[in-house]
């Protein structure tokens, strides 16, 4: 028996459903996987935020955000601070898991102390920074960093320099975390606002 073959208008028929399918799922899966990144990175400040709890129970006061150590430059000191302490093996640490971690620290601006921290898991003396699901550096700022004038951070996200400054509530305008700290990440558009307008922040 003979096979009876497409014709010409069958396959552009085919071809346009299939199309028109793609465009209806490609917006939603794209938006499915925006939302997967999304809760990822916010379990990622979870995670932080429980390390630097317990940091603080043991040393009475939350990491610097910069001027820490002598040689690095003056970007991203907020999330390289968490990488230099977070890690460290004093007082019962380190605070946070470095098979976990390893694999989300980078050193976007280059940067390097000359030295390796002392007793810390972390035995390089490039200053990395613990990053976020898009590949940028978490912006961290300590409490002390809120008093006027509140303390300006240049952080290197998407290749391109930054900054930053502690997050005021929109509503009372007093800032987030007052004692404590700032964590937050410049989200999927690398822009940083400032842990607002697309920023991934505890308090959003």
């Amino acid at each position: 028996m003979k096979r009876r073959a497409f014709t010409l208008l069958e396959l552009l028929v085919v071809i346009s459903i299939i199309g028109i399918l793609v465009a209806i799922g490609l917006p939603a899966l794209m938006a499915a996987k925006k939302a997967s990144k999304e809760k990822a990175c916010r379990a990622s400040i979870s995670n932080i935020e429980t390390a630097l709890g317990s940091y603080e129970a043991k040393f009475g006061d939350y990491p610097p955000s910069g001027d820490f150590v002598k040689g690095a430059n003056t970007l991203n000191q907020g999330g390289e601070s968490l990488v230099w302490h977070l890690f460290s093996t004093t007082k019962g640490g380190p605070y946070l898991d470095m098979s976990t971690w390893e694999s989300k620290l980078g050193n976007s601006d280059a940067d390097d102390a000359g030295k390796k921290p002392d007793n810390s898991v972390y035995q390089l003396s490039e200053m990395k920074e613990l990053e976020d699901e898009w590949k940028n550096p978490f912006i961290y700022f300590h409490w002390r960093d809120y008093a006027k004038p509140a303390r300006f951070s240049h952080y290197m996200i998407h290749a391109e320099e930054q900054d930053c400054v502690p997050a005021k509530s929109s509503k009372s305008g007093a800032y987030h975390g007052p004692g404590k700290f700032q964590l937050w990440s410049a989200g999927s558009d690398d822009k940083n606002n400032n842990g607002e307008e697309g920023d991934i922040a505890p308090w959003d």
